[in-house]
């Protein structure tokens, strides 16, 4: 039967395209069919939450993020858990978290961007792709670092945020250098 590889964000991003890469790559190779199940929402916890509960048979694979050892001590109570839950086959890769603009931001630096949100009551939003994520927690990060008056904007993947930061609707986000490199080439 088909093999399940469910992704925890929205498609389009990252961890969604590298998903259908290795997917592709494993059906050629192995002459069984993989299919990439986005299950998006609530920091990565719906997908955690189905390989959870998943029969451990072999047939659903998940590209396991940073989220799953995050999400306990953020949220608390969660339906899995993540030294029980799951088994690691092998590390894929690493990703580098950046912080991009919208083309027309008034801040061109990092000085600037922090005087510029101290300077705003309402401060400025940057998304990202989730509450609980590693790019949310950068963003934390940065606050908590600087003082900036950051505000966060939660979507379900990074791919949604990005797309929200080009058309103007969120002047910041933080993502995956690999979602956002042809971007900042054109």
């Amino acid at each position: 039967k088909p093999v399940r590889v469910v992704v925890s964000f929205a498609t389009g991003g990252t961890t969604d395209i590298l998903a259908r890469y290795l997917s592709q790559k494993l059906s050629e190779s192995l002459g069984q069919p993989f299919i990439v199940d986005n299950k998006p929402g609530a920091g990565g916890i719906l997908g955690n939450d189905i390989v959870a509960k998943a029969a451990p048979d072999g047939y659903t694979l998940y590209l396991l993020q940073p989220g799953v050892s995050i999400n306990p001590p953020l949220y608390g109570k969660v339906p899995f858990d993540p030294l029980r839950d799951f088994s690691t086959i092998g590390k894929i890769g690493d990703s580098t978290t950046i912080l991009v603009a919208h083309p027309g931001f008034k801040a061109n630096n990092m000085r600037e961007l922090i005087d510029l949100s101290k300077a705003q009551p309402a401060g400025v939003s940057y998304g990202t792709s989730g509450t609980g994520s590693i790019v949310h927690l950068a963003g934390e990060l940065l606050k908590q670092r600087t003082g900036a008056n950051l505000v966060h904007i939660p979507y379900k993947g990074g791919a949604p945020a990005i797309a929200d930061a080009l058309a103007g609707h969120t002047p910041l986000a933080f993502a995956s250098a690999a979602s956002v490199q042809n971007h900042l080439k054109s």
